[in-house]
Parts: structure tokens; sequence; C-alpha cells
């Protein structure tokens, strides 16, 4: 869903073959977002689109190898910054009990990839944001969440998950950026066993998609970097 102040309609001069001309463009809408524990140590400072601030500081954590619920998050605007309280004392690890394999079909990687594609709304209107989608097997789980920054994408897509009860060893990643280090750690860390993105990977995601036995997928299912514990099926 995209909502109205994650764009701003503002005056411009536009160049039409030499000619300048008075018109108006829509810009994605930039804010400042601060995470902190309840006792006021911050975790991180980014900027980000406005909206799921709460989904982004689950994302952050899960990432960091802790699970907090929904409700121990608190949200809070100021004018142009957002703060993000979260409460200590309801932290836990996120470790589960074993599961099955993820094994997924090609067709579906492919088909994910259009659906990912599709639900860019903010960077077909502004040409200005990343997206990244969570797919759970199994289920219907199709979750989605773009941000002017790719790793705020991911992590509000990772936080999603979270809300909704997902188990990320059964999870696909769909994502619009490059699988860096730091990217393909993210989801490694959120105990993600498939990253598939439109977009190439680096010598270092790839050391570090091996190393956590993740498959790796580039250019919207074309590269297959690294086959991992997570299988595919033609």
């Amino acid at each position: 869903m995209l909502f109205v102040e994650w764009l701003q309609r503002i005056s411009v001069t536009e160049n039409r073959d030499g000619k300048f001309v008075s018109t108006r463009e829509t810009i994605a809408v930039e804010r400042k977002v601060i995470i902190s524990w309840s006792d006021g140590q911050q975790i991180l400072e980014t900027t980000a689109s406005p909206g799921q601030e709460q989904e982004l500081a689950l994302g952050l954590l899960a990432t960091m190898g802790m699970l907090v619920p929904a409700e121990a998050v608190h949200v809070n605007q100021l004018d142009y910054i957002t703060t993000v309280d979260i409460e200590q004392m309801r932290i836990y690890d996120q470790r589960r009990k074993a599961a099955p394999p993820l094994v997924i079909e090609m067709a579906e990687i492919e088909q994910g990839c259009l659906h990912l594609h599709e639900l860019q709304v903010l960077r077909k209107k502004t040409g200005c944001a990343h997206g990244a989608l969570i797919m759970e097997a199994g289920t219907e789980r199709r979750l989605f969440a773009e941000d002017i920054r790719r790793q705020n994408a991911l992590l509000k897509t990772i936080g999603l998950s979270k809300v909704y009860g997902c188990d990320p060893r059964q999870c696909i990643i769909f994502f619009t950026g490059r699988l860096t280090s730091e990217t393909v750690t993210m989801a490694a860390h959120a105990m993600v066993p498939m990253m598939v993105s439109l977009a190439v990977a680096t010598d270092a995601g790839i050391r570090i998609a091996q190393d956590a036995d993740m498959t790796l997928i580039g250019s919207a299912g074309r590269w297959i970097y690294n086959i991992g514990a997570a299988r595919i099926v033609p």
C-alpha cells in the first residue's frame, strides 16, 4: 500500500529539447528515523520512506539474532524525525526447532520476480525506491515493502514476516538491490535460506551465501550463484 506521505508534488523546471518549461513532478519523501533501546542507547540512525518504522526495527533486530513482540516497539513521530523505542526486557532468541529444507520450482522464482516488479509503486512514480518481497512456501503470504534505501526495504520486509509469524526457514526474499555482503548478511542472519535479486551479486555477497549455506540467485533467475540448503527444481 502506498501512503500519501511517501510522495510530494513540487514545482520544477524541465528541459524539453533545450527549452525550459515550468511543470510539476512527483518526488519521494525522506525522513530521519532513530531506533533506540528503551534506556536511550541508540541502535540505528537512518533515513527512510515514511511508514513501517515498527517493521524496520523488528527486521533490524531479527538480523541481529533477536526477536521482540510487535507491541514492545513504540513509534513516535516528531516533525521530520521518527523515533522508535524498544523494550529491552521483551527480547528473546529467534532460534527454532529443525525445519524441513525449502524446495522451490524455478517457475515460482520467476513469478516472484515479476510480482516484485509489479508491486513497486513508489519506484514507478518517482524512480527513487527499492523493494523487497518475502514469500513463505506452502502459504499465501506475500509481504512487500518499499523504501528509498535498499537496506531499509529489506529490513522492513523481514520485520513484516515477524509480524505475521512466518517461519524464516521456509521463506524466500525477492529483492531489487544488489546482492552485496551487507544485504546477503542481513538475510542470512534472519535465517532466510534463499535470496533472489533482480540485480547481480558481488564476490563478497557470494562468499557469505556459501558460508551460510544460502541459495543465492541474481538477474531475476538468470544467474544461480550458489545452491545451499534451499533446493531448486526445474
